[in-house]
């Protein structure tokens, strides 16, 4: 990790309220991987199994779903600082119904399962932040939803 990695992480959303000593004390137990990728290089196809939470420290991610006849659907952009697909770590089955890509150079964290863990059972903030996390994203994708399904009635 980057010496101003650390001031990344204080503005994502899942170490909201966590002390910038404790995030990093947290980081060093973790031991997450550090993955890079290329402009529209993909992270991780749909269908694949999702075992580590995805954390961005620099470029932009997006997801989308892209059906039999090639249409492609853009679910989502993910900037520095935000975690991707945090729900889906721990679901009964945890694949990933849509492709990651980067839409720029981008640098991500990559926390294993059991480190997630680990960060919620130590840091009550943590839990709370990535539970809400988790719910939030239900929410906005609920909501893309039925402004999609409401904007195919229309037509």
């Amino acid at each position: 990790m980057k010496r101003d990695d650390t001031d990344i992480l204080t503005r994502s959303s899942l170490f909201r309220g966590i002390a910038v000593g404790k995030i990093e004390g947290m980081i060093r137990s973790a031991n997450p991987a550090e993955k890079q990728y290329r402009t529209d290089e993909v992270v991780a196809f749909a269908g694949a199994p999702y075992e580590r939470l995805l954390l961005i420290l620099e470029g932009v991610l997006a997801t989308e779903i892209v059906d039999y006849s090639g249409k492609t659907l853009k679910m989502e952009r993910f900037r520095e600082s935000q975690s991707i697909a945090a729900g889906i770590l721990f679901a009964t089955d945890n694949t990933l119904p849509v492709r990651i890509f980067a839409e720029s150079d981008s640098r991500l964290l990559a926390f294993s399962r059991a480190a997630v863990l680990s960060m919620c059972r130590d840091n009550p903030v943590f839990l709370e932040n990535f539970l809400q996390t988790g719910g939030d994203r239900v929410k906005l994708l609920a909501a893309k939803l039925r402004f999609h399904q409401f904007n195919t009635i229309k037509q």
